[in-house]
């Protein structure tokens, strides 16, 4: 074992993780920064990365203030990414483990065992949404074209 890899792993043992189950979120839309509102690709890669780092609306806020501040207001692009990342946020406090935009008009959301959701506020949403269902495993899949409340 070369010392440059004794090292690292010796480090590596040291680092603490934090638990690293997030939501992930997949709604087939396009998230770039328009690079006509942040021009250094260096930037906007720390942009992208600050809003992925959130994990709440007050951190997310603190850096759409950020960006703000520093390239004026909030481009559409921006506004969409910060979005998405409130929807992750919002999926993370759920317990919900992902959340996918399948090929066509379906969304599938699959919850983690530990997830705070009421399991009857699940069924009554199913029961209530013409295009939802529920499989055993708690998966819910909803056709977007026909998810009308009953």
């Amino acid at each position: 074992m070369s010392n440059c890899y004794k090292k690292l792993f010796k480090n590596s043992r040291d680092i603490k993780f934090e638990d690293s189950r997030r939501a992930r979120v997949n709604l087939g839309i396009e998230l770039r920064i328009d690079e006509t509102y942040v021009v250094e690709t260096n930037q906007r890669l720390a942009v992208y990365r600050k809003i992925a780092e959130a994990d709440n609306e007050e951190s997310l806020a603190e850096v759409m203030a950020e960006v703000r501040d520093r390239y004026g207001s909030l481009h559409s692009s921006v506004e969409r990414l910060v979005e998405y990342a409130r929807i992750r946020i919002s999926a993370d406090q759920l317990g919900i483990d992902a959340i996918d935009r399948e090929g066509g008009p379906f969304l599938v959301v699959c919850f983690r065992t530990d997830a705070v959701l009421d399991p009857e506020q699940l069924v009554k949403f199913v029961g209530a949404t013409e295009s939802a269902t529920l499989s055993p495993e708690g998966v819910v899949r909803v056709n977007l074209d026909g998810a009308e409340h009953r």
